[in-house]
């Protein structure tokens, strides 16, 4: 292997070569100066050659400072053996000359030792430094990572203080306020907000500041620059602690999908009041016009089935199967009407139109079916009635359809400001699945139930479990609900 001299083209290692050379010629001044003749003086003319060992040291420092340890411990080595010589073979004091050479080189290890742990001391530092620094970029780059990604969101972002102004936001507020980014900040926000939206806001920030649990993300209004308002959907973040706070917005324009939304309810709900239009006309002809045709009939057959001494007994017969046969229509085509439109609901109300579909509903299913309301009328108008009795109508054909069930009960209550329907029974069940699931695997009986809902501002609830039966919940809120104990029964 070949050896690496490059210390060789360095001038420090010379200027420690001749330092080592001169400390070499002081301490044997009569070997190099011919005018020194006596070993036992030195060249300062002391009679001792301490001076001369104490010289030793400077370029075992200057090594141990140039070439790190190794090297300081190879020039001490170096001096120790250029020394050694005049203790064994010159001083003439040998003892002491010793002691001087050890603590000599005692003290050079020391300084070595110490300019060893600084330089470590130093390289530990400048790691550091360099662990910093690279620290630093990376969260400089970060940095610049989640700006961009701030400026370049679609959803409006801004930051506001404890006191409500505004210390950030980036471009997409624009499109939600109407105000530029230098106009947003400083503002505070009391400008965007309406007043009800922002008594919204301060208790947003209050349940964040308290640590509470907050269900986001929330709906709110702002007010534009232009005047109007936007409805927006907003999450809020608390950043940083208590003292220092700062809250987090981010919102998002949902103007054009609530005006969507109303605008599909509207059609839906319109929809929904032709269809029962068209329902009230067709009973209505029914029950006006067929019907009374059947009726006229069935008298007429009743007429000529009774003159049977005039009448052969064959054709007699005959006209008698028809005449039952007109009667079973009759029944067939009141309960279509009844299910069209049940003419109770509109003449005595919700209760009473319920009581009498669950007593058809027992005699079709053979299963007892029993009816509990804590009020006999409710503050509903007409066609909130229509879409309740639709909803349990549906409920229950599902319960006959489908649950096998051996019994089932309809309760009608209020609490407060919200009314319940409940339908359950005691069948096969179903594993629980959201209503949404339901709907989206094809359950259009579901449909029409969660669509009436959303027409009546309720819900509509149902939990189920295989061999645990099914319960339906649907909640309306509405004015006027107060429970007034009348008792019903099917």
């Amino acid at each position: 292997m070949r050896l690496k001299l490059t210390f060789l083209r360095r001038p420090h290692f010379w200027i420690i070569l001749l330092l080592f050379i001169l400390c070499v010629v002081l301490h044997y001044p009569q070997s190099f100066l011919f005018f020194i003749r006596s070993p036992g003086y030195s060249l300062f003319g002391l009679e001792r050659h301490a001076l001369e060992r104490i010289l030793f040291l400077a370029p075992a420092v200057y090594a141990a400072y140039v070439f790190g340890f190794l090297g300081g411990c190879l020039s001490l080595g170096l001096a120790l053996a250029a020394m050694l010589p005049r203790v064994f073979f010159i001083s003439l004091h040998p003892l002491d000359a010793g002691l001087e050479t050890g603590l000599t080189i005692l003290v050079g290890g020391l300084i070595n030792i110490w300019l060893e742990s600084r330089r470590r001391e130093i390289g530990r530092r400048e790691q550091t430094i360099l662990k910093l620094e690279s620290v630093r970029r990376e969260l400089q780059r970060i940095s610049r990572r989640f700006q961009e990604i701030f400026e370049k969101a679609h959803d409006a972002i801004w930051i506001q203080d404890l006191e409500g102004k505004i210390i950030s936001a980036n471009a997409a507020c624009s499109n939600v306020t109407g105000y530029g980014r230098e106009e947003m900040i400083g503002m505070q926000i009391n400008r965007l907000f309406p007043q009800e939206a922002l008594r919204l806001t301060r208790g947003v920030m209050k349940t964040l500041l308290e640590r509470r649990e907050l269900k986001q993300p929330y709906e709110q209004h702002i007010l534009k620059k232009d005047g109007s308002t936007a409805e927006i959907m907003v999450t809020s973040s608390l950043l940083g602690e208590e003292k220092s706070a700062a809250f987090l917005h981010i919102a998002r324009d949902i103007s054009a999908e609530r005006r969507l939304q109303r605008s599909l309810r509207l059609y839906s709900e319109q929809i929904g009041r032709a269809h029962e239009e068209e329902r009230k006309r067709i009973a209505r002809e029914l029950h006006d016009d067929t019907i009374q045709t059947m009726v006229a009939l069935s008298r007429q057959l009743d007429s000529v089935i009774s003159r049977q001494e005039k009448t052969k007994a064959k054709t007699a017969d005959s006209l008698e199967e028809v005449r039952e046969k007109i009667d079973e229509s009759l029944v067939r085509i009141r309960r279509f009407i009844q299910y069209l439109r049940p003419p109770i609901l509109e003449y005595l109300g919700l209760v009473p139109a319920l009581r009498e579909l669950v007593e058809q509903m027992q005699r079709e299913a053979g299963i007892p079916i029993t009816l509990e309301s804590t009020q006999e009328q409710y503050s509903l108008d007409v066609e909130q009635q229509l879409l309740v009795y639709r909803i349990v109508q549906e409920a229950l054909r599902n319960v006959l359809k489908h649950s096998r069930s051996e019994r089932c009960r309809v309760r009608l209550c209020s609490e407060e400001s919200l009314m319940r329907i409940i339908v359950e029974d005691n069948g096969i069940g179903f594993p629980s699945r959201d209503t949404n699931d339901l709907i989206s695997s094809g359950k259009l009986g579901l449909m029409g139930m969660e669509e009436r809902a959303h027409l009546l501002g309720g819900a509509l609830d149902i939990h189920s479990s295989p061999g645990g039966g099914t319960t339906l919940i649907l909640a309306i809120p509405g004015p006027g609900f107060e429970a007034e104990e009348s008792g019903g029964g099917g």
